[in-house]
């Protein structure tokens, strides 16, 4: 008996899918090589593809997101970047929140958000 091969539109967008999972893992190893500019570099081009591709409020997508703020954070970006991602997280929060309620990445995000509001209050 023959398999069907998946319908077009499956198989696109779990290549898709797979590619942005694929994306956050090589900037999860960038980050865990301390090379958070570089993470950060390359999860700027993931974050528009992961949220056009998966919806706004898809996890995998929010995770990004939040990936590219602690890479931010992480490497000591500038002032301008740090308010940027304060931004981007207060966006990711209210999404977590609708979507999740108090879930841990809920609980997580909130916290990574402390972190970045701390560096960018004056010394």
């Amino acid at each position: 008996r023959r398999r069907r091969d998946p319908p077009p539109q499956k198989a696109g967008l779990h290549g898709i899918t797979g590619t942005i999972l694929a994306g956050s893992e090589v900037a999860t190893a960038l980050w865990r090589s301390k090379r958070f500019g570089e993470a950060a570099a390359f999860l700027r081009v993931q974050v528009p593809l992961a949220r056009a591709t998966m919806g706004p409020d898809d996890d995998l997508a929010l995770t990004i997101v939040e990936n590219l703020c602690i890479a931010l954070r992480d490497a000591d970006a500038a002032r301008a970047d740090l308010a940027e991602a304060e931004t981007m997280l207060e966006e990711t929060l209210e999404r977590r929140r609708r979507v999740a309620g108090p879930a841990a990445a809920t609980r997580a995000c909130e916290e990574t958000l402390a972190t970045i509001r701390a560096k960018l209050r004056p010394e």
